[in-house]
């Protein structure tokens, strides 16, 4: 996205009716699809938006095109969902402070979410941070599949500042995902487990730890790490739909 849209995209607020729908999709995912992705979700997602609400949603894409060998794509892709955490994180700052916000995120999409809001409250990734940040409206997020160290949103994680720009964090995580349960692989120094396989303590994130909801979707979404799943029942939509148009649970 060019400086030139994000102004438009982002001086573009008529009041705080107006809810901003940031969808950030997985690995393996050509510009094309990107946009056929998006648009499910928005077909799942847009009819739980109250009546008085003004949305619009953004698909951010980034450079998730397959590549010849699975160790060596999942690995590749991992460094890259750092550069794009920084540019997420760089057009979130570029929203007026008290514009609504409200972000999802699947598989490697959750990893480029939490480091994009690791940015927004001061941190660094890929060796950059932004020049100057300021306080904002805190974020509503969702993660399906977060295919992101569990560790990570820790406050001694690396993306230790990502939970504080949030008002509440949605994790749908699933014990049964197959591919999230061979997460380890991606580094070759330690053996992570990703967020979006077990969850992560709550009693561990410090004074944040309470605007975390998480639930394991392994009876709904079953042994697939198929993001279309999470969006199968009318249960997990209405969580969604409270967590990202900022309606009571």
């Amino acid at each position: 996205m060019a400086a030139s849209d994000v102004g438009q995209l982002t001086n573009a607020l008529p009041d705080r009716n107006t809810i901003t729908l940031v969808y950030v999709h997985g690995n393996r995912v050509d510009a094309g699809q990107a946009v056929q992705h998006g648009r499910f979700v928005y077909r799942k997602l847009a009819p739980y938006a109250p009546a008085e609400t003004t949305l619009r949603f953004v698909i951010w894409s980034w450079p998730s095109d397959r590549i010849k060998g699975q160790l060596k794509d999942v690995r590749a892709k991992a460094l890259r969902t750092n550069n794009d955490g920084y540019y997420l994180g760089w057009m979130l700052s570029q929203f007026p402070p008290d514009a609504s916000l409200s972000i999802i995120g699947y598989s490697y999409g959750a990893r480029i979410t939490t480091g994009g809001l690791h940015v927004l409250g001061g941190g660094q990734v890929a060796g950059c941070r932004l020049s100057d940040t300021v306080a904002r409206a805190p974020i509503r997020v969702t993660l399906l599949a977060a295919a992101v160290d569990r560790c990570w949103i820790q406050p001694s994680g690396a993306h230790r500042y990502a939970l504080g720009q949030t008002d509440e964090l949605l994790n749908l995580y699933n014990v049964c995902d197959p591919a999230l349960k061979r997460f380890g692989a991606i580094e070759k120094c330690y053996d992570p487990v990703a967020l979006g396989y077990t969850g992560t303590s709550t009693t561990s994130l410090g004074p944040d730890g309470d605007k975390l909801r998480q639930y394991n979707m392994c009876n709904s979404v079953g042994k697939s790490h198929d993001e279309a799943r999470f969006f199968g029942s009318s249960w997990s939509l209405e969580r969604m739909a409270s967590n990202l148009f900022w309606q009571a649970d």
